[in-house]
């Protein structure tokens, strides 16, 4: 006979699974959630969420990537090395990896929050000379966007042609990590969680664990493949529409246009490719210059390499926009 202590453990497993998954659901709705309370309140609920929404969203996200990245170190990587599956090799190509993605994800993340995409830009940057995007009035920031692409609440304001860059970057980068993190957490998830299961109604027996010490060592953080997958499977999907949409030369805006006018044959021609075949050249920008003109080694800079200038020149706007509020207000 088992002892009790396999059938608290199997329990408090179960319910920790359900807080967990409740968890990550509520976390992923919240931005939306306020923003159509935004839309249904009217301006003044707006411009109060407006004052605290971006500093509240970039410490949360920062926050959470500083914990994700703890409990990769404390947890996730030594059990993977420890049970076997990982050899050091494995776990340097690990380490590098999921700290390049993380730098990358948390200065891109920074720089859309604190860049303002309604201020004016040059006629010569690159983006107005090699796009034909439109621009855009949004009601719910109440400014005028250049290249206007969509309202993002996840960011809390617009994203266009000064921050689709380091939007994009940040899918891009938070998405490889969630991959990353959940190639990590499924072994943890796999031996202290489903084969603990003991259901013989449903045909499941119990396997014992590889190191039970190590299991015992997880405790609830054996779960974390549940938000890994989660968030993996949200970034990928949000990644594969705007691959669609820079392969179309087409903004999410003129998409709801499209889908509005046409319905479900506008999604087919996008996933077709020939929804606008003479549309612009939108990864012009990701580059910074038209597409022609761009050669590897500058696709790979701007891929790889942290988006540092971005996140400066946000804090400057940011300081500015601060002081000018003061002197206003003076």
């Amino acid at each position: 006979q088992r002892p009790s202590i396999d059938r608290l453990y199997q329990r408090r497993c179960a319910r920790m699974l359900v807080w967990w998954v409740m968890g990550a659901v509520g976390l992923t709705t919240l931005p939306i959630l306020i923003d159509i309370i935004g839309m249904i309140a009217g301006r003044r609920f707006r411009r109060l969420v407006s004052r605290w929404q971006r500093p509240f969203l970039l410490t949360n996200v920062c926050g959470l990537c500083a914990v994700a990245y703890y409990l990769f170190w404390k947890s996730v990587l030594p059990y993977s090395y420890r049970t076997g599956p990982l050899s050091a090799v494995g776990a340097v190509i690990h380490v590098i990896f999921i700290s390049l993605t993380w730098v990358n994800a948390v200065s891109a993340y920074a720089a859309c929050v604190l860049l303002n995409p309604s201020a004016p830009s040059p006629a010569s940057d690159p983006f107005r000379q090699a796009t034909a995007f439109p621009s855009h009035y949004c009601s719910t920031c109440e400014a005028h966007v250049e290249c206007f692409d969509h309202h993002c609440p996840f960011t809390g304001g617009c994203v266009g042609g000064r921050n689709y860059r380091v939007f994009f970057l940040f899918v891009l980068h938070a998405w490889l990590g969630m991959c990353d993190a959940c190639l990590l957490s499924y072994p943890p998830f796999r031996d202290c969680v489903l084969q603990q299961i003991d259901s013989p109604a449903m045909g499941w027996a119990r396997i014992p664990p590889p190191d039970e010490a190590a299991c015992l060592e997880m405790s609830a953080r054996s779960l974390l493949f549940i938000p890994a997958i989660s968030l993996a499977v949200m970034l990928g999907c949000l990644g594969a529409l705007h691959g669609l949409l820079l392969i179309n030369g087409l903004t999410t805006f003129e998409l709801g246009r499209c889908c509005k006018r046409r319905g479900l044959a506008a999604a087919l021609d996008l996933l077709l490719v020939r929804l606008r075949p003479e549309g612009g050249d939108k990864w012009a920008l990701i580059w910074g210059c038209p597409s022609s003109k761009t050669s590897w080694m500058t696709r790979a800079r701007v891929l790889l390499v942290p988006s540092w200038t971005e996140v400066c020149a946000g804090f400057g706007e940011e300081r500015s926009t601060k002081s000018g509020a003061v002197r206003q207000a003076v």
